[in-house]
């Protein structure tokens, strides 16, 4: 029989294959638990003037993919991280704009560009699709 490596956290009686985090195994309830608490040290350090770091945003992406409800439209892995701007923060939620290209399979001259705003309420876990517009010339691409 082969033995399935074990959470890294003491309490946890998970035995099945694990994730990684920073590295060390770890079974996915306390990957999230880890993203989560490592997401919430970083946002709160996020002052709400500047842009999020580089860590900060892959941390987004991560919790799109494995916690947050997306509503209203639909997000991709690295979305945030790559694509995001105007970034605004408050205590609670934060905001940003991502620029679309729709009917744009890889390889190919996009049909048509679109601009998002998006809100993400950090305390519920909630990622919401708050307008969608033609992109203009002066939009960042």
């Amino acid at each position: 029989m082969i033995s399935l490596p074990k959470c890294r956290k003491r309490e946890c009686a998970y035995r099945r294959p694990s994730t990684r985090y920073k590295g060390k195994a770890c079974c996915s309830s306390q990957y999230k638990i880890m993203l989560e608490g490592e997401f919430s040290d970083l946002y709160g350090q996020w002052l709400s003037y500047l842009q999020p770091e580089e860590r900060l945003r892959s941390l987004m992406d991560e919790l799109l993919e494995e916690v947050w409800r997306v509503e209203g439209g639909m997000l991709t892995k690295d979305g945030i991280r790559d694509r995001a701007y105007n970034f605004s923060k408050t205590r609670k939620s934060f905001t940003f704009d991502i620029t679309l290209h729709q009917g744009a399979p890889e390889g190919v001259l996009f049909e048509s560009r679109v601009v998002q705003s998006w809100c993400v309420d950090v305390t519920e876990g909630l990622v919401s699709l708050v307008s969608e517009r033609d992109w203009m010339l002066d939009d960042v691409d």
